[in-house]
């Protein structure tokens, strides 16, 4: 459960004033001063705006004078935003396709008149039970909801091509203005790159949608992202060689689609295809450095699912012993004496894991291990209490805005989110936009 414990205005969008600005509200709220905060703040998640990232007077950078040991990570989903963007820059189909689809979006948007022509044109001409209205795409929507857009585009096609036609060939129109829009859209309703290009992104969307969404849940911690990541590029890889579903049906004849003739179609969009999943996988990989390397990939392992299974001795000798090593060198000035305990009991920690759970030991909830070894590894318990409590997004703070019919261009409010896990002490640590996220824990978390 997530919950919203206070809202307060900084007097500008500064960083100083942002920075001001949760203190206060800490301070005013629960009570805790700079000392307390000193000992509880270890993680800090934003969606990499320069006035919260930035080197030197950025707000992550303030709160790191505070507290060392703060690890700041930028939101994963907004990375994935970023690195599909990158990803697609360029590409001039892709440009086209957009501007048909945010044309068609806006053309019906906004002409309540055109809007029921369209409607009725899918009922009472291809016999839809539901309009298929074109949706939004572009601006600060994830790629889940250019997915949504693109197949709705492509299941309404007939029903948009046949309206806008309608629109062209309708004598009398007074309204020169959407007559002439309409000659422009019917022209790239038929272009064949187009087609092909929209049907390879439903197909390349679809690992890329389910990724994000998995991003974006309040119950995906850093630990959880490698898999989700490795299962998502693992699927695009697949495109660098063949066509996936959605296009291969399109290719079989790439002449017509929906019974509908198109000008110029394409006999090979192979090309093209392996092109922008290539793109794409080198935008992730640049995007998302710090899991091959550093703290956040030492968190993984307090992701069970990332351990190497019981048949896999080799790798179970050494698994972790790094990791260990690394986070807490990281947090050691926060976690004290538990770093060196947690080192010391870590190989005594796995062993025992293995023996209990074995080959089930993947699908075993942390809740289940603390019940059984919490009392005998108290430092490893600190140790992965921390990680998971660190933010992989900033998206819980976004769906709280939209909640309250706010967006953070109209009004960027500081707000305290307090997520309640297990019973315990209330533990603190920053995420954005523009928001300090809680979640209770027994130990020092994020």
């Amino acid at each position: 459960m997530v919950q919203f414990v206070g809202i307060k205005t900084p007097y500008s969008p500064s960083a100083d004033d942002i920075f001001t600005c949760v203190l206060e509200l800490l301070r005013e709220t629960l009570g805790m001063d700079v000392e307390v905060i000193k000992k509880k703040l270890v993680g800090f998640g934003c969606d990499g705006a320069s006035v919260m990232v930035g080197k030197y007077q950025g707000v992550a950078t303030k709160f790191q004078h505070l507290q060392s040991s703060l690890l700041v990570i930028h939101c994963m989903v907004h990375r994935l935003e970023l690195a599909y963007k990158d990803a697609i820059k360029n590409n001039r189909i892709y440009a086209s396709s957009i501007t048909l689809l945010m044309g068609l979006y806006y053309f019906y948007k906004n002409s309540p008149k055109m809007r029921k022509g369209l409607c009725q044109t899918f009922t009472n001409v291809h016999n839809f039970k539901e309009p298929c209205i074109p949706k939004r795409v572009g601006g600060t929507r994830w790629v889940s909801h250019l997915q949504r857009a693109v197949n709705c585009f492509l299941k309404g096609y007939p029903a948009i091509v046949t309206h806008i036609e309608d629109v062209v060939a309708k004598p009398g129109n007074k309204n020169e203005t959407s007559k002439n829009k309409a000659r422009g859209y019917k022209r790239m309703l038929r272009r064949g790159d187009i087609l092909a290009l929209l049907h390879l992104l439903s197909d390349i969307l679809r690992p890329l949608s389910i990724l994000s969404l998995q991003l974006q849940s309040n119950r995906t911690t850093v630990a959880d992202v490698p898999i989700a990541m490795e299962a998502a590029s693992e699927t695009i890889k697949l495109f660098k060689d063949s066509n996936g579903p959605r296009l291969e049906k399109f290719m079989e004849d790439p002449s017509t689609f929906s019974g509908e003739s198109l000008s110029a179609p394409v006999s090979d969009f192979s090309a093209n295809r392996t092109a922008l999943a290539v793109r794409i996988l080198n935008s992730m990989e640049e995007r998302y450095t710090d899991l091959v390397d550093g703290t956040v990939h030492a968190c993984r392992i307090a992701g069970l699912q990332n351990w190497p299974h019981v048949s896999d001795k080799e790798s179970i000798k050494e698994f972790g012993n790094e990791e260990v090593k690394v986070v807490t060198a990281h947090f050691d000035n926060v976690l004290g004496d538990d770093a060196e305990e947690a080192r010391n009991e870590w190989p005594a920690f796995r062993s025992s894991l293995y023996a209990r759970y074995k080959d089930k030991l993947q699908t075993t909830q942390w809740a289940q291990v603390w019940q059984i070894f919490g009392a005998d590894f108290p430092g490893t318990c600190v140790i992965m209490d921390l990680i998971l409590s660190l933010p992989a997004a900033s998206a819980e703070n976004e769906r709280g805005f939209s909640r309250m019919k706010l967006t953070k261009t109209n009004s960027p409010y500081p707000s305290l989110c307090s997520k309640f896990n297990e019973p315990g002490d209330h533990q603190y640590g920053i995420s954005r936009n523009r928001g300090l996220q809680s979640r209770r824990s027994n130990h020092p978390v994020a």
